[in-house]
């Protein structure tokens, strides 16, 4: 009669084997999971940063948009009136739809919160008509003037250089902040130059 001791070693022997290969498959050390972690966090940070910067982009093209309607209805309006129409207030005061103005949200820029009558920066707005139906997330300012009153406007914009004026102008501004660090992407139109300016578009 054969001895059962031999099989049940080796029994015992393939059990351990696969008891062996069980615990390699059963997870990943700490250290890799934490490596893993930390790279799904890098690319995650990536991603977000890369989206952040292309809404923002996607905004100061919005506001080009808006830049150009304000520039074509000051036009409309001096083809009929001679001159241009100063709507924007001096100072951080003028700035519309929003006194302070940030990308973070998207306000409608005719305002309906308050009555024409009561509000007269809204009125000359209104007189001035530019074709504006999507919300925005830039503050504008639209000032204007005669050859003998000079504009005055951010140091960054159009380079900081003081035209030279013969006729009347106009300067139009957009501008945003959007991480509330006072350092705000800019967008601008004058009459006496072709080019729209852009400053800190990827801010």
């Amino acid at each position: 009669m054969l001895s059962s001791e031999p099989m049940h070693r080796r029994a015992e022997t393939r059990g351990e084997r696969v008891g062996r290969g069980r615990g390699v498959a059963r997870g990943f050390t700490l250290a890799e999971l934490m490596a893993v972690v930390a790279i799904t966090g890098i690319l995650a940070g990536l991603a977000i940063a890369s989206l952040r910067q292309r809404a923002f982009a996607s905004d100061a093209a919005s506001a080009k948009v808006v830049v150009r309607s304000i520039a074509a209805a000051e036009e409309h309006y001096r083809a009929e009136n001679q001159v241009y129409l100063d709507v924007s207030a001096p100072g951080a005061a003028g700035w519309y739809p929003k006194a302070a103005p940030t990308r973070n949200t998207k306000m409608n820029f005719w305002r309906t919160e308050v009555p024409d009558k009561s509000d007269e920066e809204t009125n000359r707005w209104r007189i001035l008509g530019p074709d504006i139906r999507q919300p925005v997330s830039f503050g504008f300012k639209a000032n204007a003037g005669l050859p003998d009153t000079a504009p005055v406007f951010d140091n960054e914009l159009a380079g900081g250089v003081q035209p030279t004026l013969t006729e009347p102008w106009y300067l139009i501004e957009a501008r945003a902040d959007a991480n509330g660090n006072g350092v705000g992407c800019m967008v601008g139109a004058a009459s006496w130059t072709p080019v729209t300016f852009l400053v800190n578009e990827g801010e």
